[in-house]
């Protein structure tokens, strides 16, 4: 049939490992991930986007499994790949750069994260528009790092504040809210 190292077969290791991570079973989803990302990296190569998209998919389960130094690389390689290949304002190059925000957030980063998070903001919303559940996403990212940054919502705000699309917007995709 297709066999151990087709892309298809790397294609399904990543579901698998998409559902136990989305169960709640991280530990059980890791080997999944590992070896979708280890055929990707061998057949697709090591500047495929599919590559990049492993290398997301295993930084985010490593970051919910608490491992937030671990998950580093592999989103930064994610990035990297998705901004040589796709390109500075591609919707997936926002999702690297929001997620590698995020991490940086987690593990009190701040000023470090401060431009990935905005940098994902500012390429949602012109790619996606206001009202795309990302650009939302990417809102909330944002708002979580003003709070620690100490700009929002009153002094210093170096960032539009959300329109009011990108506040309905909100409201239909996270249970987290905007300041008024």
């Amino acid at each position: 049939m297709l066999g151990a190292e087709h892309p298809h077969t790397a294609l399904s290791l990543n579901n698998m490992g998409a559902l136990l991570d989305s169960m709640g079973e991280l530990a059980e989803a890791r080997p999944y991930y590992a070896r979708a990302l280890a055929i990707r990296e061998r057949v697709s190569g090591a500047e495929h986007p599919d590559t990049a998209t492993s290398l997301n998919n295993m930084g985010a389960l490593l970051q919910a499994m608490g491992e937030l130094a671990e998950a580093r690389p592999y989103y930064a390689r994610a990035l990297a790949i998705r901004e040589k290949v796709l390109g500075a304002e591609h919707p997936d190059t926002a999702q690297s750069l929001n997620n590698m925000g995020a991490l940086l957030y987690a593990i009190g980063e701040l000023a470090e994260a401060r431009p990935y998070v905005e940098r994902a903001l500012a390429i949602r919303e012109k790619v996606l528009g206001a009202e795309h559940p990302d650009t939302a996403k990417a809102w909330t990212t944002w708002a979580h790092c003003c709070k620690r940054w100490g700009t929002w919502p009153k002094h210093g705000r170096t960032t539009p504040a959300p329109s009011p699309s990108a506040k309905r917007c909100w409201g239909r995709s996270t249970p987290t809210r905007p300041p008024a």
